[in-house]
């Protein structure tokens, strides 16, 4: 589409190399915040209702067992929560995901020459 415009070839250049670079550039962060937040908040649901379950188990196992299993099970939930709140992966979809569509309309904008450009 940006090859049948009416612009210069320098212009092109400018809209392939600025804003098709940038708008794939946050779709694809956006993609890997997205899958980061969800790997995480699983491991965290999953640690979060296997933990009292761990604790309320009857003695089919031994003790030492399902201390341990408890113990790791809360430490990988307590790094997980800290990985998420760290990095803040929810937050940075949404900004990323936000960006790209913006980005994305306001190409459609050019295009179609339409609102500023029109």
């Amino acid at each position: 589409m940006i090859e049948e415009l009416d612009l210069s070839d320098f212009q092109k250049e400018i809209l392939k190399n600025r804003w098709l670079d940038q708008t794939l550039w946050f779709a694809n962060k956006s993609t890997h915040a997205k899958r980061r937040m969800t790997q995480l908040r699983v491991i965290l649901v999953v640690g979060g209702i296997l933990l009292p379950t761990l604790a309320t188990l009857p003695d089919t196992l031994p003790a030492s067992i399902n201390q341990w299993s408890i113990i790791v099970v809360s430490f990988i939930v307590a790094v997980t929560a800290g990985l998420e709140g760290f990095f803040k992966y929810g937050e940075l979809y949404t900004q990323y995901r936000e960006s790209a569509e913006l980005l994305k309309i306001e190409g459609w904008s050019y295009f179609a020459l339409s609102g500023q450009y029109g």
